[in-house]
């Protein structure tokens, strides 16, 4: 089963109870699994937040428009209406904002007469299906049908999308937490400590003595390419990688780290805790 938000009211009219059991009926039939709030799910926070936890976990939204008002007698714009106008729930417009900020599949159905905000052709691009709730076989239309089965097949694509974003994203990590590990071995390679006054090995710029108890002088050295030295050649040849081919790798796939390093080694002093804080993304 898939997960779906169904946009509704908690309440509805007994006249239109029907169609809203049919409709249930159906999306389990078509093995998807309608949350909603104050129906199937009860929140222990503020409705807001417990909406946005339940559309995390949430792979498409149907948004069911009930009238909620009619006004009968107002402006609109400035100008009187001449005849009666059906509002939805304002959580409808909430909900459906979020969805469609997310660039979830959203499918829009709601009640003759419903307008405003996402009910009103145009507004968001998907198609607003009207229908009269009042009619217990309504979810059982061609039309209706049809827009189920065309959503069904974008959250499928959604599904498949999220689940492409999430393995890259944990390729990304793996791939940063090796280039991480490479650059803190390089760093512990050589010893440079002002206190035993220990010289440096210009071919490999300058590392830590010990980072878990902070580093003594600046680093910035560190991050600039050198010039292939004998050791980086042995380093290659022997399949390794190089201190350049590292800080070329996360220069232009992690910018941000390297920028957060760049920044870390200009200082006089760090420590492990502080080098690992680059790296977190």
């Amino acid at each position: 089963m898939t997960d779906i938000f169904l946009s509704r009211p908690t309440d509805v009219p007994e006249n239109q109870q029907q169609g809203l059991n049919n409709l249930q009926t159906l999306l389990n039939f078509a093995e998807l699994n309608p949350r909603t709030l104050g129906s199937t799910d009860y929140p222990n926070e503020s409705p807001l937040n417990e909406i946005i936890q339940i559309l995390q976990t949430c792979s498409g939204m149907l948004v069911l428009g009930y009238p909620k008002f009619i006004v009968e007698q107002g402006l609109v714009k400035g100008v009187k209406i001449t005849e009666p106008i059906k509002l939805a729930s304002e959580w409808n417009q909430i909900e459906a904002t979020l969805a469609y900020s997310s660039q979830m599949p959203l499918l829009i159905i709601c009640d003759k007469g419903v307008s405003f905000g996402f009910f009103d052709r145009g507004a968001a691009n998907c198609f607003v299906h009207e229908v009269d709730f009042s009619d217990p076989q309504w979810c059982m239309s061609v039309p209706i049908q049809g827009a189920i089965q065309k959503w069904k097949e974008r959250i499928a694509e959604y599904n498949k999308r999220k689940k492409n974003e999430t393995k890259h994203t944990e390729e990304s990590k793996r791939k940063l937490i090796s280039l991480k590990n490479d650059l803190l071995e390089m760093l512990e390679k050589k010893v440079y400590n002002k206190k035993h006054n220990q010289s440096v090995n210009p071919n490999f710029d300058y590392s830590a003595a010990n980072l878990g108890s902070g580093c003594v002088s600046p680093l910035s050295e560190f991050l600039h390419r050198n010039v292939e030295t004998a050791y980086e050649q042995n380093m290659r040849r022997s399949g390794n990688k190089t201190k350049n081919q590292v800080l070329n790798e996360l220069n232009e796939s992690y910018p941000d780290v390297y920028a957060k390093l760049v920044e870390l080694f200009d200082r006089e002093g760090f420590n492990k805790e502080d080098f690992d804080k680059c790296f977190e993304i």
